[in-house]
């Protein structure tokens, strides 16, 4: 009786001790660091609704920033703790996504201007040669390249579903073989009357089977991802793209997928809501510009960037203005994650507002214009800025408390929790408990045993 006494005397200090305040704390860090939410892709998945549920920074501090050979256009994406995002000096980067440093990068002999998306530890992307590649994720090995015409323009980023690879051409939309990019069908899309183009420079979304996309010649169309079979069109009051007023390189709005509507910019002027089953109009909001960006949808709230020099936030069941947030040139397609909305601007700035408001919580100048669209993952957003630049903002250890705030552009240092600074009791403690609570049930068992 007394070693069984003694056993559950210590069961129940080890309850104790795993129910008190220090080993929440680890265990709560051990869990945010084992479930961390990706952003693998253009809006951060297919649906492109640009959100996450990641802890994000309030603060304009700069974790790191690394230089390529020149403007940086593309939008990162982030997968397994790596970034990796395309530059006009003709490569694909992959970074530490802690530290910034190079772990290598691949060739293309173009411009890359679309983002890439990480499948299966491979990364997909495009480049103005026309091309579209897969490339092994750990080394950056090319694994297989095909040619879809996409000619100086190519902004088109693929959308990975299953085994297909669906991107934007020379006037189709290719659905391809994710394992040897052969083709697996192609849709042609209706060459305009009125002199524009029909090249598909709009990055596709995937939802729930269906394949959702705008062209140059003014539709919005729907196609069974299985076959490319069109389910429906849209006719919008001109084309879905707009020229862009910096490089003279095309720039696309690409559809947002999100509780049964497809939200899309076009170059009349209008931000649609469609029925995603019907494609019939819902709604449409006019700005003083274009929508030239993929929108953001989160909370009842769809955001959208415009070349009016807005950022705007409706209500995404009726197209109601929540507020609009004015900047010094064009804005970038926005992220939302930690209450927080982010995006960059032509007037060189990345910003950071209260996403139910519009305030502003912070701003940072970069070098130059920023067309990037941010991406968010692990508590640190990523955007590419045409001073050639990827920056990366954050601190070494957690998200920062909201007394930290800061709307200037000179990095703040705010004081790193306890826990982040020693890491080994993650692993230490929670092994220690798991040893001894081994240790306690074997006596308890072979006491009992004992008594038979």
């Amino acid at each position: 009786m007394g070693s069984l006494s003694k056993g559950s005397a210590l069961v129940l200090i080890l309850l104790v001790a795993a129910s008190s305040p220090g080993f929440l704390v680890v265990k709560s860090a051990f869990a945010q660091q084992s479930g961390i939410d990706w952003w693998p892709m253009l809006g951060h998945d297919l649906t492109h609704n640009g959100y996450s549920t990641s802890a994000a920074t309030l603060t304009n501090e700069t974790l790191w920033t690394y230089e390529t050979g020149s403007m940086v256009d593309s939008s990162p994406v982030v997968a397994n703790n790596v970034v990796y995002v395309g530059s006009d000096d003709g490569k694909v980067y992959a970074l530490n996504a802690s530290t910034g440093n190079c772990l290598w990068t691949c060739n293309t002999e173009g411009s890359v201007y679309c983002s890439a998306s990480v499948v299966n530890g491979i990364v997909y992307d495009g480049s103005d040669t026309g091309y579209v590649f897969a490339l092994n994720a750990t080394d950056g090995t090319k694994l297989w390249g095909v040619d879809v015409g996409s000619g100086p323009f190519a902004e088109s980023s693929p959308a990975v579903s299953g085994k297909a690879v669906y991107v934007g051409g020379s006037g189709d939309l290719y659905a391809l073989n994710a394992n040897d990019g052969s083709t697996l069908w192609t849709f042609s899309c209706a060459y305009p009357t009125n002199g524009n183009d029909n090249s598909v420079i709009s990055s596709p979304a995937v939802s729930d089977g269906v394949v959702y996309f705008g062209s140059e010649n003014g539709y919005v169309y729907a196609l069974n991802a299985s076959s490319g079979k069109e389910l429906w069109s849209f006719k919008a009051g001109s084309s879905i793209y707009v020229p862009s007023d910096e490089a003279g390189t095309g720039v696309c709005a690409s559809p947002t997928v999100s509780n049964g509507r497809v939200y899309i910019g076009s170059v009349d002027g209008n931000f649609y809501a469609l029925d995603a089953f019907t494609g019939s109009e819902v709604w449409n909001f006019t700005n003083g510009g274009v929508g030239w960006s993929v929108a953001a949808v989160a909370n009842g709230i769809v955001y959208f960037g415009s070349i009016d020099d807005n950022l705007y936030a409706l209500n995404s069941s009726n197209g109601s203005k929540l507020w609009n947030f004015t900047t010094g040139g064009g804005a970038s397609g926005p992220a939302v994650a930690n209450g927080i909305v982010y995006f960059g601007s032509t007037d060189h700035k990345v910003y950071g507002l209260n996403a139910e408001t519009g305030t502003r919580v912070w701003s940072y100048l970069t070098g130059l214009t920023v067309t990037s669209s941010p991406t968010i993952a692990n508590g640190v957003v990523y955007v590419g800025s045409d001073d050639d630049k990827v920056y990366a903002f954050g601190s070494s250890g957690t998200t920062q408390s909201s007394s930290s705030l800061s709307s200037t552009n000179s990095p703040t240092s705010t004081p790193s929790p306890s826990v982040p600074e020693f890491p080994s009791l993650l692993i230490i403690v929670p092994l220690l408990l798991s040893v001894l609570s081994v240790a306690v049930v074997f006596r308890h068992r072979k006491t009992a045993n004992l008594k038979q």
